[in-house]
């Protein structure tokens, strides 16, 4: 799959976006294999070209993922890291 992320606000009032992940284009065909007798605890929607990342616990709370760029983990702070080099580079060569 090609995907890219992207920041999202959850609502006007929200101080700072999440980050989502979003389905382009599907490169090869995809299978589920989960483990033997296993169960994973939570559902992820089979990706779709144009589609965002959903997985929940059941089928009535099924949602997006979202990472909150505030997390104070050491992916939030990549993350947050890869963006503003990101946005560097976009200033510098239009990119």
């Amino acid at each position: 799959m090609k995907a890219r992320f992207e920041l999202h606000k959850q609502n006007s009032k929200a101080e700072y976006p999440d980050l989502r992940l979003r389905f382009l284009e599907a490169l090869t065909p995809i299978t589920h294999t989960p483990p033997d007798g296993q169960s994973l605890g939570s559902i992820i929607v089979e990706p779709r070209p144009g589609n965002l990342l959903m997985r929940g616990r059941s089928d009535r709370k099924i949602k997006p993922w979202v990472h909150p760029l505030t997390s104070k983990s050491q992916y939030g702070k990549i993350i947050r890291e890869f963006l503003a080099e990101r946005a560097l580079e976009k200033k510098k060569y239009g990119i």
